[in-house]
């Protein structure tokens, strides 16, 4: 900022030398002038004194435009360099501008998960990348680092191969992508959500109505207790539903140890 405020004042002090000099060249012109009607005149000396004054009046205008004009000038040119001199220190200060929180990415993108080319993990991968890159303002090239080295086996090798097309993040998503996130069959789906116990994602996925999602939740609860309890309720959302099965599950808990607390104090003998 001091260099830039040095320029600035030598850029000023050279616009008022130069409105100094335009001015004295003004005031010559206008002795010139002024003498040039001064000479002696050869004329009659009954000569209207009207006229001349009307002449100098109009003289003077014409000095007083020109001037004027020429001061108007300067300062559009005044206003053109101030704009200049602006978007250089400008550009000057976004150069040297470094992001702040490049000191703590470590420990932010420490908990992005490897991928070793497992499609169906594919898509929350990329995900989580773009999430925190987001969240956190991190540049591209930080985050491609960082995607590189969480490539684990079948990944990593794909990316050896494909690495001299790559450049940018950009280029990074349009050559994953294709490869690894695949549509994955509804039949695929079905078979995977009907093997997982915690089955409210998959679902979701299926696009199930909430019928059929309560069904399947309620399949997958080991407590034929819990299921029972959840059936004889009638619930709307699925948030309802997974509240019910929590507060059951905490009444429960609290029953067990206040029966085991019964248990473990010792007899009193009359």
């Amino acid at each position: 900022m001091a260099e830039a405020q040095n320029e600035f004042d030598r850029f000023q002090g050279e616009l008022n030398k130069q409105r100094e000099n335009e001015a004295n060249a003004v005031a010559i012109d206008r002795d010139d002038d002024e003498n040039e009607h001064q000479q002696p005149q050869s004329c009659s000396l009954a000569e209207d004194s009207s006229t001349n004054k009307g002449d100098n009046k109009m003289n003077v205008s014409n000095d007083l435009s020109q001037f004027l004009e020429k001061l108007l000038l300067e300062n559009q040119r005044k206003d053109a360099l101030l704009e200049k001199l602006i978007d250089k220190i400008s550009d000057r200060e976004v150069l040297t501008q470094k992001p702040q929180n490049i000191g703590v990415m470590p420990g932010l993108l420490s908990n992005i998960a490897s991928f070793d080319g497992n499609s169906l993990k594919a898509k929350e991968w990329l995900q989580s990348l773009n999430s925190a890159q987001i969240l956190h303002n991190i540049p591209d090239n930080y985050i491609l680092e960082t995607a590189r080295t969480k490539l684990t086996d079948g990944a990593y090798h794909w990316y050896q191969v494909r690495k001299s097309k790559i450049h940018s993040w950009q280029d990074f998503i349009e050559n994953f992508e294709p490869t690894f996130i695949m549509e994955e069959p509804t039949s695929d789906k079905y078979k995977r959500m009907t093997q997982r116990i915690c089955k409210v994602r998959m679902c979701e996925e299926l696009k199930f109505s909430f019928c059929e999602l309560n069904r399947e939740i309620l399949i997958g609860v080991w407590s034929r207790t819990l299921c029972e309890a959840m059936m004889a309720k009638q619930h709307f959302t699925t948030d309802h539903l997974l509240h019910d099965m929590h507060e059951f599950l905490n009444i429960e808990s609290k029953r067990v140890d206040r029966m085991a607390l019964m248990h473990s104090r010792p007899v009193e003998k009359e």
